[in-house]
């Protein structure tokens, strides 16, 4: 099959008839393309039907100018025979030019809308009734076997080969801090021991110190008080595996160290990354994780993946763009969801920190995108309403977990 398209704006009005009809050759027809925006958009969708299994040779056709008339367009395919026509997308004058083609030629024509679950094509012409058929049997399991990878792929962005992946153990304890945290008193209670924490390893700098300073930190107890929230949150560490309880602690005092191997016979670079990793799980990655727990419950998302991004080493410029705490496909809207985390919200820079959300969000998963920003705890309803009125002037939306999810 030879499968004529109009480039346009969407990805998936373009990419899922390919994926359901596996034609032999598709023909892409754009407008003028000085810059290759349209070129970039057509071999990001190549790339995803590729991840798919889906091979076909690709052509381009662009009109001389910019905003081209239909006669303009009829000119660009007055030599074109396809077997199939996608009116999806593209402009005016390219879809009036696609249709005179369809009926001059009795060729198979259809439209594709996104929107409707039930029965998304339609024939355009009477040649297009098999075709549309075919498409509306097919699409469902389609759209199921989109994973966050390939929509990503989908939309240009440089997705490395392997998505992390949490240790079960941290998600464990995710899991149970989350439940301990419920409580507000219980949330104040270890976010103050955090804090102390932070500076017992770190002093007033931001980052774990090194090599031998590193080790006399480390051999430094953490202390809990006895029948304590933070007692409580230290020993769901323990129990997965995280941390260590100290032996021969008091009745009225418990201790722990940090790491749950030796502070002083582990190798130095070993033991930084650990000490760094099991703090981050303790201060704010917990939360990050209890929600893809949360959201892997959602019917609504196909596929959800942590800590998300681009890999620099297929695009130069991929460092700048960051990292996204979650990244959610959902098969009901056909939408990547840029999901940011913070435990209490952003602070000084919550209006950046938002902005900058939903600049990536659109950035690197089309204009369709969805921007959400999750917070476990408002500190105040001050800072809900200030939080509340940012995401809506940006288009964001605000959840809060303490008041989505039944603990």
């Amino acid at each position: 099959m030879h499968l004529l398209q109009l480039a346009g704006g969407q990805a998936w009005p373009n990419l899922l008839p390919i994926l359901a009809l596996k034609p032999s050759s598709v023909t892409f027809l754009t407008s003028s393309d000085p810059h290759n925006e349209y070129r970039r958009s057509i071999d990001a969708i190549q790339v995803a039907c590729l991840a798919l299994g889906v091979r076909f040779s690709l052509e381009l056709l662009s009109t001389p100018s910019k905003y081209p008339s239909a006669d303009e367009c009829r000119q660009a395919l007055l030599k074109l025979t396809p077997d199939c026509i996608n009116l999806t997308g593209g402009t005016k004058p390219m879809v009036i030019a696609a249709y005179d083609l369809s009926q001059l030629e009795s060729i198979s024509t259809f439209y594709l809308d996104t929107r409707r679950k039930d029965s998304p094509a339609e024939a355009a012409n009477s040649f297009g009734t098999s075709v549309k058929d075919l498409l509306n049997e097919a699409l469902p399991d389609i759209v199921a076997r989109i994973t966050v990878p390939i929509a990503l792929k989908a939309h240009g962005f440089p997705v490395p080969d392997h998505f992390k992946s949490p240790p079960d153990n941290w998600t464990a304890f995710s899991i149970q801090a989350a439940l301990i945290r419920s409580d507000a008193s219980a949330d104040r209670e270890i976010a103050k021991a955090i804090g102390q924490l932070r500076f017992q390893l770190m002093g007033t700098d931001s980052a774990m110190p090194k090599k031998g300073q590193l080790r006399r930190v480390l051999q430094t107890p953490i202390s809990a008080p006895a029948n304590s929230a933070w007692l409580r949150y230290l020993t769901a560490a323990v129990e997965a595996g995280l941390i260590q309880a100290v032996e021969g602690s008091s009745p009225d005092h418990f201790e722990f160290s940090l790491l749950a191997v030796d502070p002083v016979t582990t190798q130095a670079d070993e033991l930084r990354r650990m000490a760094d990793d099991t703090f981050k799980l303790l201060e704010g990655i917990w939360f990050e994780l209890a929600l893809l727990h949360h959201l892997r419950q959602k019917s609504s998302f196909g596929d959800i993946c942590w800590s998300v991004e681009a890999d620099h080493l297929q695009d130069s410029t991929a460092s700048s763009r960051g990292e996204t705490d979650l990244v959610a496909f959902n098969t009901q809207s056909l939408s990547l969801h840029f999901i940011s985390c913070k435990t209490s919200g952003p602070h000084g820079g919550a209006l950046d920190h938002i902005q900058g959300l939903r600049r990536r969000a659109a950035k690197e998963g089309g204009q369709f995108s969805k921007a959400e920003l999750w917070i476990f705890r408002p500190r105040s309803e001050d800072h809900r309403r200030d939080l509340e009125n940012h995401c809506k002037a940006q288009g964001v939306s605000l959840r809060i977990y303490t008041e989505s999810v039944t603990p």
